[in-house]
C-alpha cells in the first residue's frame, strides 16, 4: 500500500530516525506520545484513466510534523519536503511519477508546534 510504503521511506532515512525514532503514525497522534513525532494522513485521491485503462493516481498526503520546540519541529519538516519534494522512482510496488509540495502551514496548540505540509504524489 502506497501510504505505508512513504512512512517505511520516511523511517530509513537517518536524518528522520535519529530526531522521531518510528514515532510516525497514521491519522493521529496517541496520547501522551513522546515528541517530536510525525502524523501522516491520505487527505484525498483520484484516478486519472486514460487509454487502455492505463492511468495514473493522485495521492494527496498531507503530513504534520508536532515537537515542543519550534525550531526542530521545521527542521523535520524541511528534511521531509527534500526527501519528497520533486522526487520520482521507484517506492515498494509502486512507480512515482512525481512527488511535489502543494502547502506548507505552521500551527501551533497546546504549546505544541505543528507545521503541516501537504504532497500530491502522481503514481502508476
Amino acid at each position: 500500500m502506497f501510504i505505508t510504503d512513504l512512512r517505511t521511506h520516511l523511517v530509513s532515512k537517518s536524518n528522520i530516525e535519529k530526531v522521531v525514532k518510528d514515532r510516525i503514525f497514521p491519522n493521529y497522534l496517541p496520547q501522551d506520545e513522546i515528541k517530536p513525532a510525525i502524523v501522516y494522513s491520505d487527505t484525498g485521491s483520484t484516478r486519472n484513466i486514460s487509454y487502455q485503462n492505463q492511468g495514473t493516481k493522485i495521492y494527496r498526503i498531507q503530513f504534520n510534523v508536532i515537537d515542543v520546540e519550534y525550531k526542530r519541529a521545521k527542521e523535520l519538516a524541511q528534511s521531509i519536503i527534500e526527501i519528497f519534494h520533486c522526487c520520482s522512482g521507484l517506492l515498494g510496488a509502486n512507480q512515482i511519477l512525481l512527488g511535489r509540495l502543494v502547502n506548507e502551514k505552521d500551527l501551533f496548540e497546546n504549546k505544541l508546534h505543528e507545521i503541516a505540509i501537504e504532497f500530491e504524489f502522481e503514481v502508476v
